[in-house]
């Protein structure tokens, strides 16, 4: 647990200095780790809601002006919500 947090914290420093341009190709290994966690935990047709719900919300969110993080913590939570209350109708 000590060293993982060390790394957290150094991750943090070092990142802070990085300064990249807009569109660096480096933004897309951020998309491309997301799609690689995604693909494998799809489920089928009955996830799509969800998901839907939760990249409308975090555009909604982004599009509304309010910076990082809360276009994700929106799009979690509502995606989450949607998610449960689907549960919910099946059982």
């Amino acid at each position: 647990m000590g060293q993982l947090m060390v790394m957290c914290c150094v991750g943090h420093v070092f990142g802070a200095a990085v300064r990249l341009p807009p569109g660096h190709p480096v933004f897309f290994a951020s998309v491309a780790a997301l799609m690689a966690i995604l693909v494998p935990i799809w489920r089928g047709r009955s996830d799509l809601l969800p998901w839907v719900v939760a990249g409308a919300a975090a555009l909604a969110a982004h599009g509304a002006g309010l910076g990082a993080p809360w276009p994700v913590l929106a799009g979690a939570l509502l995606g989450s919500a949607a998610g449960a209350a689907r549960d919910l109708r099946r059982t």
